[in-house]
């Protein structure tokens, strides 16, 4: 087994006697939205979703050379602008595609920023939705996204990037 789960371009090449292997292509996570504390409450940016897996067994050559790409995570929601008493926090970034050669996963998406909207007799205030954080159980441990902010247990209102994603192959 040998895993890919630093951002990047890589090149593989097919050990000795190995013909078939499995492929496990994971795409960045996307990043965390920004939060805001407005009117004494806590709004929380959304959390940014893991990446696509794809996963397939495919048939190689020993000495092949094979590209791989470890897709960047989404960048995290910095900030908020205000118009017209109206707060709308900074979303992050979609996480970036993974590949094998042409076997690819997309990057997670992501949540929502929190807002606070002042309307004429009233103001309402949205905490950020969070983007699908569905995870295979087998590898929990690649392409998680972003919280939100105020949802990082630090009391921050930006959010955070999300993580790499991975390429794993297996014989």
């Amino acid at each position: 087994m040998e895993s890919f789960d630093t951002a990047g371009n890589f090149t593989w090449q097919v050990p000795q006697n190995v013909k078939r292997i499995k492929v496990t292509v994971i795409g960045g996570a996307g990043g965390g939205s920004a939060g805001l504390f407005i009117y004494g409450q806590y709004l929380y940016g959304g959390n940014g979703g893991t990446g696509q897996v794809v996963t397939k067994i495919m048939d190689v050559t020993p000495g092949d050379s094979h590209n791989i790409v470890v897709g960047t995570g989404g960048n995290p929601g910095i900030g908020y602008s205000y118009s017209m008493g109206n707060y709308n926090c900074k979303s992050g970034t979609i996480g970036n595609s993974s590949s094998f050669d042409s076997l690819t996963a997309s990057g997670g998406l992501i949540g929502s920023g929190a807002r606070s909207l002042i309307g004429e007799y009233n103001h309402e205030e949205y905490s950020g939705i969070n983007a699908s954080t569905n995870r295979l159980s087998l590898y929990p441990e690649y392409s998680i996204g972003g919280l939100g902010g105020y949802n990082t247990g630090n009391s921050s209102p930006n959010g955070q990037a999300g993580s790499p994603g991975a390429v794993i192959l297996e014989w």
